[in-house]
């Protein structure tokens, strides 16, 4: 592999928003779809993996009261298993600072999430009788030096 062949994860312009939506929707096997429409006042951030200027995944984040959530998160299947979705998620707690980054996951991908990391939290049954996961994750915190002044 060669330094062009490394993938990349960045912030997509708002007016590509939709574009990147539209790509992940067709490779989120059984979640439910994104409706950008029903997001806007949301004001979502989307990310996309590029692999030698292809986008071949991504994830769609929004804020939330005290959190970040990923609404989507989908890998193109030609690509999966190569760590991209692990480094979707990376990327998403590195952005999301201190605050907690949640998302919500079939029971198809719940395995998924939490070999990366997240935690159960709780879960909830969609209207056609299948279980929706939710799950969150924290950044590691420091550590305090029993050494160091006060206030620090």
């Amino acid at each position: 592999m060669t330094v062009t062949d490394a993938p990349q994860v960045s912030q997509v312009a708002p007016e590509q928003t939709d574009l990147v939506i539209d790509k992940l929707n067709a490779w989120r096997d059984e979640m439910p779809a994104i409706d950008p429409n029903a997001l806007m006042d949301k004001q979502p951030q989307a990310f996309a993996v590029t692999l030698d200027g292809r986008v071949v995944g991504g994830y769609l984040m929004i804020h939330i009261p005290m959190a970040n959530e990923i609404v989507l998160l989908a890998i193109d299947p030609a690509y999966r298993r190569r760590g991209l979705g692990r480094m979707c998620c990376m990327d998403a707690l590195f952005r999301s600072g201190k605050r907690p980054l949640v998302l919500t996951a079939n029971d198809a991908s719940v395995g998924f999430a939490r070999t990366v990391g997240f935690k159960l939290v709780g879960k909830r049954k969609q209207a056609d009788g299948s279980m929706l996961t939710r799950l969150g994750w924290h950044a590691p915190r420091p550590k305090s030096d029993p050494n160091a002044p006060p206030g620090c």
